[in-house]
């Protein structure tokens, strides 16, 4: 039984699609756990960078039976009554290749997000079951979670029905959030909406299990006073959360902070993610750190 750890923040271009496959990519490849990655966000950075846009647009935007290979089938099945998605033709096996077209990360796999979740507010009002435990069940009836050692959910930037689903079905959800007030300003806000959806989880999961803020991770880190000011200031928040039982003891900063370098757009725009390239980069030292903190805190409950 795994770990599912749900990436989520209103906002855009915090960096949640770039942790999540990175991180995925060192804790499959570094720590040689088993990672699935399941794409929530219409926008599908998440699967067109660990696939290659090539790929994408081949297995999933040109499937002769798309969307049934991709994590909108799990809502469409619920939601209009279908039985299409199963673990064989909506997982995306091993998904990352060399230029040559080797495999080399053979524990990474992915459930690839498709365009059509942009349907999804429009089409879930036709459901009339809880519209929040819909990936949960799905993880659960397909057997997923019994095949891998983490899931972790790229989220779209709102709190809209893909998020919410992902919080319900998480043992610990991640924000990444970049330490300048603008990003920070929506965080008290980001914490009552996930409260919402926590509350709901606490009495309607059938493990008894309510999510866990896992933490922040600290993306686009620059040593500049302003970002030593603001977290302080996401530490004075913190605690203040806590001590309102807003968020849960455990709900710390890691201490692996991700700085923006050259690499990580580098490395997509050659198709592959940190953990393959060649090329030594800070990022990858980051990234590396990053897993090992990730999965000593989080190993203990697998």
């Amino acid at each position: 039984m795994g770990i599912i750890a749900s990436f989520i923040n209103r906002k855009g271009g915090v960096g949640k699609t770039t942790i999540t496959v990175n991180l995925g990519g060192y804790l499959a490849k570094k720590i040689e756990k088993k990672v699935l990655i399941i794409d929530l966000d219409a926008q599908a950075s998440a699967s067109s960078w660990l696939m290659t846009q090539e790929e994408y647009l081949k297995q999933i935007v040109d499937y002769k039976e798309n969307p049934q290979n991709s994590s909108y089938q799990i809502f469409r099945d619920a939601i209009f009554n279908e039985n299409y998605f199963n673990k064989e033709k909506g997982i995306q096996k091993a998904v990352v290749k060399d230029k040559k077209n080797v495999l080399v990360i053979p524990k990474l796999d992915i459930i690839a997000a498709n365009t059509k979740l942009d349907n999804l507010e429009r089409e879930i009002v036709n459901y009339n079951d809880l519209k929040i435990a819909i990936l949960f069940e799905s993880i659960i009836k397909h057997k997923i979670i019994d095949d891998y050692d983490y899931i972790l959910i790229d989220c779209p930037p709102n709190m809209g029905t893909a998020t919410q689903n992902a919080l319900f079905a998480s043992d610990v959800f991640i924000v990444p959030i970049i330490p300048d007030n603008l990003s920070f300003q929506g965080f008290p806000e980001l914490v009552n909406s996930a409260a919402q959806t926590l509350e709901i989880a606490e009495k309607r999961r059938d493990d008894h299990k309510k999510p866990k803020c896992g933490g922040l991770i600290l993306s686009h880190d620059r040593d500049t006073n302003a970002c030593r000011d603001t977290i302080s200031e996401i530490r004075d928040l913190l605690t203040i959360l806590k001590e309102k039982g807003k968020l849960n003891n455990e709900a710390d900063m890691f201490l692996t902070k991700i700085t923006y370098k050259t690499a990580i757009p580098d490395a997509q725009s050659e198709g592959t993610i940190l953990v393959t390239t060649k090329k030594k980069s800070g990022s990858q030292t980051e990234f590396e750190s990053l897993a090992l903190e990730f999965n000593k805190k989080f190993s203990e409950i697998i």
